[in-house]
């Protein structure tokens, strides 16, 4: 990759703000895995009741890494917030070379559990999503400050769908409840073998009800 944006901590005039810079270069590689079957859950059981309905399994898996080149120049934004200016430097001495992209986890997992009843017209999923840590703002070496690393929740969602009609109207009644294990985001810096928590909360679970008709 040639100069991909990268969104940055730096230290302007004694204000801490996020910038954005083209690093020189980037090189990007991996792999994913992607699994889809309709699970023939009457054929194993020649129970009627699953005659008209689908099981389905849906599952990716990618890995992935990246190594950014410090050789080079970078144009910064310097001067104040209230009169900026920008000048080319050397990228060396204010980026870490050979780190990973700013944005990219090492590990992507989803897995989708599908059930849908084709003579009520209903489907219902459960859906499971995991990304490991990231970096979410770079590191600005020269004004000490390093990358803002994240860990995004661990995020276990339910979805339900249904159609019907009404005096000829088509409509859909959807029911969602998001992030059912409860899990929490973090976000911190380190160095010099300190941990520092830059944000930490709970997300909590959500609950909500749509209603939809089709015209």
């Amino acid at each position: 990759m040639e100069k991909p944006i990268e969104e940055v901590f730096r230290n302007i005039a004694n204000i801490d703000v996020t910038s954005f810079l083209n690093v020189p270069a980037a090189k990007l590689y991996g792999t994913e895995i992607e699994y889809e079957q309709r699970l023939p859950v009457y054929d194993w059981v020649k129970w009627g009741w699953f005659e008209d309905k689908d099981v389905t399994i849906k599952t990716n898996y990618t890995w992935s890494d990246s190594e950014v080149d410090a050789n080079g120049k970078v144009f910064l934004n310097g001067g104040t917030p209230v009169s900026p200016v920008q000048v080319l430097v050397d990228a060396a001495g204010r980026i870490e070379d050979g780190r990973r992209l700013q944005g990219q986890s090492e590990h992507l997992f989803n897995i989708q559990l599908g059930y849908t009843d084709n003579e009520a017209d209903s489907d219902a999923n459960l859906l499971f999503n995991f990304a490991s840590e990231r970096i979410r703002t770079a590191e600005s070496l020269t004004d000490l400050l390093p990358a803002i690393v994240e860990e995004p929740p661990m995020m276990v969602n339910f979805v339900y769908n249904k159609r019907f009609e009404i005096r000829g109207g088509q409509y859909e009644f959807s029911f969602k409840a998001d992030n059912l294990l409860g899990d929490g985001y973090e976000a911190y810096q380190q160095g010099g073998g300190v941990t520092v928590p830059v944000d930490t909360y709970d997300i909590g679970t959500s609950f909500s009800f749509g209603l939809k008709r089709t015209f």
